[in-house]
């Protein structure tokens, strides 16, 4: 019995799809990674709300149809700052 053969893939799609979100001018998230992990495709970073972490998700599925997403994506709130910031 032989090996099976793995599938061949474009090894360049993952990071064409970070710089596509990057430079979308809805996201321009630049702290996204989506990586292919046993099978699936995972995405991590962190964005600032649900409805940017919904964008991304979408725009990956739909870069890779039929691959199960993964999302380890984390919320990072970003509120008003806490009074004036001393510039000496």
């Amino acid at each position: 019995m032989g090996r099976q053969p793995q599938p061949q893939h474009d090894e360049y799609a993952e990071a064409s799809l970070q710089r596509a979100l990057a430079e979308d001018d809805g996201l321009a998230e630049q702290g996204i990674d989506v990586i292919r992990r046993d099978g699936l495709i995972v995405v991590t970073g962190e964005v600032e709300s649900p409805q940017r972490r919904d964008a991304i998700l979408r725009q990956v599925s739909e870069a890779f149809p039929g691959k199960e997403v993964r999302c380890e994506v984390a919320l990072i709130p970003v509120g008003k700052p806490n009074g004036a910031e001393d510039v000496s």
